[in-house]
């Protein structure tokens, strides 16, 4: 009896300490911000690629760029993606994606300054929901080829934000309402036949309008050898002046 009653007050000191941890976590879960509430992009995003898609894009410097879909292929939950750009004075070249609809935007190969980066699983570089004003970190690595031979390895790396919705006039449509994306984005690749190292880093701004995806851009980009800069652009803008989508035709 003796026992259970020296049990009785530190049984009663128990509770009384679980109910004021209780009550203290209940006032932090009350007093603290409420979540940001994510933003759904799909809209803006485009519709799902179709073979014969292709957008005709103007540039500042007085080249012309065409994207067009030249392939899709399921893949589980998406669909695998293959493009062809080509612009003035220079060679076709195509780009792979990725694309769960919904979830988010995948690059599994990369083409700059003539080389093809493969990575080593696809890279997410964007996602349908995201909070307006949050940085989105972007990483990634893989093998860099050039001419079919392999020349070295890459790192991929960077950021984008979505920064919110705004009206839009190119020189051809005007939109009534876009969404902002802000891009850096930093490839590094290391030879392996001399540990030359060469670095390209690119700012851009890209609007983009419902049911048709980017429809103007604004970029820079720079390049270094070995840490020293040995080229860079000044800023460069494009709009969408013609296209089809679906079978419709935008803009």
């Amino acid at each position: 009896m003796q026992e259970r009653l020296r049990a009785i007050p530190v049984s009663r000191r128990a509770a009384r300490f679980r109910l004021e941890v209780a009550v203290v976590l209940l006032l932090a879960f009350l007093s603290a911000p409420a979540a940001a509430e994510k933003f759904d992009l799909s809209p803006y995003l485009g519709p799902p690629d179709t073979v014969g898609d292709f957008k005709v894009i103007e540039l500042s410097t007085g080249d012309m760029m065409t994207l067009e879909v030249v392939a899709v292929a399921p893949e589980k939950n998406g669909y695998r993606v293959t493009t062809r750009v080509t612009q003035t004075g220079q060679d076709p070249i195509l780009g792979e994606g990725l694309v769960i609809p919904g979830k988010r935007i995948f690059l599994c190969d990369e083409h700059t300054a003539g080389l093809l980066i493969r990575f080593e699983k696809p890279l997410a570089i964007a996602k349908f929901k995201t909070e307006q004003g949050k940085l989105n970190k972007i990483h990634g690595s893989g093998r860099a080829f050039y001419e079919g031979t392999r020349v070295g390895n890459a790192a991929f790396g960077g950021s984008w934000v979505f920064v919110g919705l705004e009206p839009l006039e190119t020189p051809v449509a005007s939109y009534p309402e876009t969404a902002v994306l802000r891009f850096l984005l930093t490839l590094t690749v290391k030879s392996r036949f001399n540990g030359s190292v060469l670095r390209a880093k690119e700012e851009w701004v890209g609007w983009h309008a419902p049911g048709i995806g980017q429809v103007a851009e604004r970029y820079r980009a720079s390049f270094w050898v070995d840490g020293t800069l040995v080229h860079e652009t000044d800023w460069i803008d494009e709009w969408l002046i013609d296209g089809s989508l679906g079978g419709e035709p935008i803009p």
